[in-house]
Order: structure tokens, then sequence, then C-alpha cells
């Protein structure tokens, strides 16, 4: 014959360890010597208070398992809810990637890394006729770009980089740890080659390309605003470049 799963409820478990601790405890004071001498008799109302003992131990055992269970759960949602603010914080709304405040936040976090100066590099991507395309195809069609844009950047640099749109066509490439010039050249090339296929856009197809500016947080002193300055006078020397 099988023999069904048998079990417990949380609730009836519960009231049943409580009711055990406290005719456990209540055994224990009726049978102390020292607290009771021999022939001691109980009144009708101690009577009633021991015979209640394992209730109320039941109970308040119940309803201390209850509170903290309230308890974990609420700190289960207010984490919940400070992770869900911090990702909207921190997330770019039109693209889904990481913002500006997340550059700020990982390039502070990578600075207080064991005490150590920050040594990585920011390379700054600048759209080539972004204000063409919103005004010739419209605003949408600037959305639909600078989100199909991410795209190539975040999936050709998962794992290699991280990427950040600070506004605008404007995109941030971060290379954590020391990146040598050939590293850095490297990632400047596999950059412009994500420019070499037309985008998709629901008006049309278009070809653009971009402009990289690139900054050393050793050429400074690795704050963001720092790397952006560097970053941007970098950006404007390569916009005045001839091809």
């Amino acid at each position: 014959m099988m023999l069904k799963p048998f079990s417990i409820r949380t609730d009836i478990r519960n009231t049943m360890i409580g009711v055990a601790i406290g005719a456990v405890t209540s055994v224990a004071v009726l049978s102390a010597p020292r607290l009771f001498a021999e022939g001691f008799a109980v009144s009708p109302v101690g009577g009633v208070l021991f015979a209640a003992i394992p209730l109320l131990a039941g109970a308040m055992f119940i309803q201390g398992r209850r509170s903290r269970a309230r308890l974990i759960a609420e700190l289960d949602r207010h984490r919940e809810t400070e992770e869900r603010l911090s990702q909207a914080v921190h997330t770019d709304q039109l693209t889904g990637i990481a913002n500006r405040f997340a550059l700020e936040r990982d390039l502070a976090a990578a600075s207080g890394e064991g005490g150590e100066p920050y040594r990585g590099a920011l390379l700054l991507l600048d759209l080539d006729r972004f204000k063409f395309v919103n005004d010739t195809m419209g605003h949408d069609a600037g959305d639909q770009l600078l989100v199909a844009l991410s795209r190539r950047l975040t999936g050709a640099l998962r794992g290699t980089a991280s990427v950040y749109r600070l506004g605008g066509d404007e995109f941030v490439v971060l290379l954590a740890g020391a990146p040598s010039e050939g590293k850095i050249e490297d990632v400047c090339d596999l950059l412009k080659s994500l420019f070499a296929e037309p985008f998709d856009l629901q008006s049309g197809r278009f070809w653009t390309g971009a402009s990289i500016g690139v900054a050393r947080a050793e050429d400074g002193d690795g704050s963001m605003s720092d790397m952006l300055k560097q970053a941007d006078l970098a950006l404007y020397r390569a916009k005045e470049l001839p091809g």
C-alpha cells in the first residue's frame, strides 16, 4: 500500500511547539523542590494559570514567529524597492543602458578600490549628422538611431568595456584596469567598424559615423568631470581632422 505524503501546516506546527514549551515549563515549575515545599497545594486560580501556561506559551511563540516573518518580509520589500529605485536612477530611459549617474558611481567606486588611483581610460563617442536625422527624419528616427547604436555598442563590447549614454548623441565607453595604447586603439577600431553597416530605421536606412575622444585617468585626477573634459577636447580635435 502506498503511503501518502504527510505534512503539518506551519502554523499548526508552531502551535504544537509552543504548547510543548509551555507544558514543559509548567511541569518544571510545579516540580521544583526549591520553589514549592512538600505538600504544596495549588489554588483554583493557580491551577487555571498553570493550565493556561502551555496555551499562552503557544500563542506567544506563534506571535513571535509571525512578527519575525513580517519583519523579514518588510525588509525584503524595502530592499527590492531600493534596488528598483537605484536601477531607475542609473539607467537611461530611452536606450536602457547605464547613464551619466551610473558612470559617476562606477568611476568613484573604481577610484576607491585598494586606495590606488584609477588608471582606466574613457572614450567619448559623438555621432556624426545626428542633428540632420532629427531635422529631416524626425525625432522618432533620432531615438531609433540611438537605441540601435546602444545595442551595437553593448553587444560588441560585452565583457570588454562598460557603455554609458551621457545624453543626446554622446556615449561613453569605459575601459577598466590600465589599458595599453594598443588596447585603446583596438577598441577605437572596433567602435569605428560598428558604423560600416547602415542603421535600419522605420523611415529608411541611414549611414552615419562617429568621432571619438580618448582620456586617460593618469593624465588628470581621474574624476568624471576631469576625464570628460579631457575626452571632450580630444573629441573636438578628432572632428577637425580631415576625412
